[in-house]
């Protein structure tokens, strides 16, 4: 059996290592020049956890990962207004929870990847073609490409969804945000942040900064906004939205005008009626898009890929078995994408009043035994009912 995998981050390279192990060949396609290896932070949980686990991914994982002592929100001039021990959230999602770089751990899936998995770069797709039997893909240089199965691992902004189930647009729900994140070099910043998470939350905006190795500070950005047209620039977007800050914030934009690119995006969620077409199936933020929570993707991504993996490999009919992944992993997303969506309002509150009403909820919560005034919110992280239990 043969496996044709656009895309080639978490999802992609999860998959193929999960089909190659069995015995499948299988080539993984990519627009890029290589595995994209993006450098920020990521918060790996729930089911991505344990699918991690199960792939014997932690003893290389573990290493790598950053401890954070806990999460500190501070208003607009710098001042702690709440703090949150980062065991709080541990203990909310069972011991199940991992700070890493995102190139770290698809690195790690990557040195897993057999001799029977084919990574090819500069390759776009520009057509699908499905006679009896088996899928055809022909590539801009006009290689075609023959498998048992196609699986769009390519991104929210899909190629393979356009091509088989529709323009993209028309399956995008816009959330109402927009978010960024990077890395810069600040060792100067190191001592402020230690290992906490420090997040500056003024109404409508909020930027997170957090010590990663070699005196780097990972940064993210999320602010309200409403949808546009994607910026041309995306620092002069960042630096429209968040100039009149404080803080390190004019540092911190300071270094990522130096930068040769980073991830600009309009959060979104992707919903269609169904995630395969006979042959064909999506995965990862093709399809399964949820929330502004940091690492959703990632986790979620390698859960699915898991998943799907496991389908694939118990039967000689894909077709069947993209149908049972789809019964497996559809149910408990919908409610992760509610979950999502009411978390939003909560993690970046738009008026003066919900950030009051937010923190003091933190401050409480913090206190043993109160926790639980945090689950709703967590409730959007947890997707264990995606990878059951054996």
């Amino acid at each position: 059996m043969k496996a044709l995998i656009a895309g080639a981050g978490i999802a992609g390279l999860t998959l193929g290592r999960c089909l190659a192990q069995k015995g499948w060949q299988v080539t993984i396609l990519d627009e890029g020049s290589a595995a994209r290896g993006e450098g920020y932070l990521i918060q790996l949980f729930g089911s991505g956890y344990e699918a991690a686990r199960r792939m014997g991914l932690m003893p290389r994982l573990l290493p790598l990962a950053y401890e954070m002592s806990s999460v500190r929100w501070l208003n607009a001039s710098g001042r702690t207004t709440s703090r949150l021990p980062y065991r709080t959230l541990q203990e909310l999602l069972d011991g199940r929870l991992m700070n890493l770089m995102r190139a770290d751990l698809e690195q790690a899936i990557l040195e897993q990847l057999p001799s029977n998995v084919q990574l090819r770069f500069h390759c776009s797709i520009v057509y699908v073609r499905t006679p009896v039997g088996h899928v055809e893909v022909e590539l801009s240089s006009g290689d075609v490409e023959r498998g048992d199965v196609l699986i769009g691992a390519d991104g929210v902004r899909s190629r393979i969804r356009d091509l088989v189930f529709g323009e993209g647009s028309v399956w995008s729900h816009y959330l109402g945000f927009h978010t960024s994140t990077f890395v810069i070099h600040a060792p100067e910043v190191r001592d402020e942040l230690g290992n906490d998470l420090h997040i500056l939350s003024v109404p409508r905006r909020e930027v997170g900064l957090f010590a990663v190795r070699e005196g780097n500070v990972a940064a993210f950005f999320v602010h309200r906004a409403p949808q546009t047209a994607p910026p041309q620039s995306p620092f002069e977007a960042l630096e429209a939205e968040y100039g009149d800050l404080g803080w390190y914030v004019p540092l911190v934009l300071e270094r990522a005008k130096a930068l040769p690119t980073f991830l600009y995006e309009q959060a979104a969620q992707v919903v269609l009626p169904h995630w395969y077409r006979g042959r064909i199936a999506l995965l990862g933020d093709a399809c399964q898009a949820v929330s502004l929570l940091p690492g959703q993707g990632a986790s979620l991504s390698l859960a699915a890929a898991y998943v799907l993996g496991e389908e694939l490999n118990g039967t000689t009919d894909v077709k069947e078995a993209l149908a049972r992944y789809e019964h497996r992993v559809r149910p408990p997303l919908a409610q992760l994408r509610r979950a999502g969506r009411r978390a939003a309002d909560w993690l970046v509150p738009a008026t003066p009043a919900g950030i009051l009403a937010r923190d003091a909820a933190l401050r409480l919560a913090s206190v043993r035994g109160l926790s639980r005034l945090l689950r709703p919110v967590v409730n959007a992280a947890r997707e264990d009912v995606i990878v059951p239990a054996e």
